[in-house]
């Protein structure tokens, strides 16, 4: 089984003329048009639903800077194995608060790697992959045991350094460079040690993108060099006669848009000086996660939403939305309106309230900041770059995901490409991945295996499998001074498997 993960691939990048590599694959298997990740919709949040099978409630990675207790009030950053370390070690000894499919297909007798990007590499390692190589330079093998300190005499490091050469060094554009190199050491440990699951993790679009922006020259550059990495792989599979073998996952952690102009929100200055005896107040993509250091009342959530509404910056919020505590882990108590809980943010890793801002489809003040395609946001801390993502905005959740290989359905001669509208998420990964290679689903998983997309669905090849489907809106009303915001969450749901749609709101 081959999972590739293109961090930042927004779907509709993948064309003839800019992917003919990921083109033709997935001319031969099953686009989901409408796939999505979960919010906030992040690389690293990302990451734990890929792994864990789970929305952040189950997998506890809430956001890509962690409200660790007695870390730092901005969040402890998951872009290292220290950050990481130090959120597992932070939350009972678990950077996953789930089982992994790693962890599950280990306890099968089964085996795994995971080659790419810093913080998902060294999370997966953590997490109870075999072998994981980080484009950060790490090395891990066998199963968490680390070789940093002892790289030379270390066969995995060996092999990965002659065939790959060292990591490329970091920079503001990978050139291609580093996407070779993760594809070259993936071909290596896949020749070695043949792991039933082979998991890559491409560093790019999603540098340059944030960099460049969308629509740039340099983002179309960074989308035709993943492919060619990509196109290297399938030649060095192909090579050793195994390519046809594979069942192949296509995807990415998250979509993207456009940056507004907009002044960074100071909004932890504010509910310092307004005396909210919070602990951490972390930027993320256009919201900002608030978390108290005590269990908050209704009159702490109220005075936060009224010196938001005092504050200069109120015009920027779209509205809060509250996530009371429960004492439970993976549970939060619920009166029947919208809060964190709807957001699959019920952990007790998860932030209590979240301020978001606005979309420039919702009516965001100022101009855009590039002229790349799709809504752009205002940023909780937009620093210097000019296009982002961790919305709820469709542009932002709204994943790519294709299915290929002998598993699944394949398009009959002649015919279109097979698509399909049917919900689906990064979540269901894990599940269709157990299905296929015989591993019991963990219990803690909570998606659902692509059924659909497998070869005969619906009774005959060429047609992918039919889908029921409903929809659900959880509502609240937040009072922001003399401004009451009536918010929806729209979720999709397929059986038991649940989606989230869409942010509406009114007022």
């Amino acid at each position: 089984m081959l999972l590739l993960v293109l961090d930042g691939l927004r779907p509709g990048s993948i064309n003839a003329k800019l992917m003919p590599n990921l083109a033709r694959l997935a001319a031969q298997g099953v686009t989901y048009t409408r796939s999505r990740t979960g919010f906030p919709s992040e690389t690293m949040v990302g990451a734990g639903e890929l792994m864990s099978g789970a929305y952040p409630e189950r997998s506890g990675v809430t956001s890509n800077l962690m409200m660790v207790p007695a870390g730092p009030s901005r969040g402890v950053e998951l872009k290292s194995l220290a950050g990481i370390e130090q959120m597992r070690d932070g939350y009972g000894g678990r950077a996953l608060a789930s089982t992994s499919i790693f962890e599950a297909l280990g306890s099968a007798g089964k085996t795994s790697a995971m080659i790419g990007k810093e913080g998902p590499a060294e999370l997966a390692s953590l997490a109870g992959a075999d072998w994981t190589v980080s484009s950060g330079g790490s090395l891990t093998s066998p199963r968490g045991l680390a070789l940093e300190e002892t790289r030379a005499s270390q066969p995995l490091a060996q092999m990965v350094e002659a065939v790959a050469g060292p990591a490329p060094a970091s920079g503001k554009d990978d050139d291609g460079a580093r996407s070779r190199w993760l594809v070259a050491a993936a071909a290596a440990v896949d020749a070695a040690h043949a792991p039933d699951l082979l998991t890559v993790w491409l560093t790019d679009p999603d540098k340059t993108q944030h960099g460049h922006g969308l629509g740039a020259a340099s983002q179309r550059a960074a989308l035709l060099d993943a492919d060619r990495a990509v196109g290297q792989l399938f030649a060095d599979l192909e090579a050793r006669g195994v390519l046809a073998d594979f069942d192949i996952v296509v995807t990415s952690d998250h979509g993207f848009s456009d940056h507004v102009e907009a002044p960074k929100v100071p909004l932890a200055d504010a509910l310092n000086e307004a005396g909210l005896d919070v602990s951490h107040v972390v930027a993320s993509g256009n919201q900002h996660l608030v978390r108290f250091r005590h269990d908050p009342t209704p009159q702490d959530f109220a005075k936060l939403r009224a010196t938001i509404a005092a504050a200069p910056f109120a015009k920027l919020v779209r509205t809060v939305i509250d996530n009371p505590r429960a004492g439970v882990a993976g549970d939060r108590r619920s009166d029947g309106r919208l809060t964190g809980r709807d957001l699959r943010q019920g952990s007790t890793r998860a932030a209590d309230a979240y301020v978001i801002y606005q979309r420039d489809d919702v009516g965001v003040p100022g101009p855009r900041s590039s002229g790349g395609r799709g809504p752009a946001s205002v940023m909780a801390n937009p620093g210097s770059n000019k296009a982002g993502h961790g919305s709820l905005g469709w542009s932002d959740i709204n994943n790519t995901l294709v299915v290929a290989g002998p598993s699944f359905d394949q398009a009959q001669r002649g015919r279109a490409a097979l698509r399909t509208s049917a919900p689906a998420g990064i979540f269901d990964i894990a599940p269709t991945i157990a299905h296929l290679l015989g591993v019991a689903t963990p219990g803690s998983m909570q998606g659902r295996v692509l059924a659909e997309a497998l070869a005969g669905a619906d009774g005959g090849d060429g047609h992918v499998g039919r889908v029921k489907r409903r929809r659900s809106v959880a509502w609240t009303d937040v009072t922001l001074g003399a401004r009451t915001v009536r918010t929806g969450l729209v979720t999709e749901w397929v059986g038991a498997a649940s989606y989230l749609e869409r942010l509406i709101t009114r007022g």
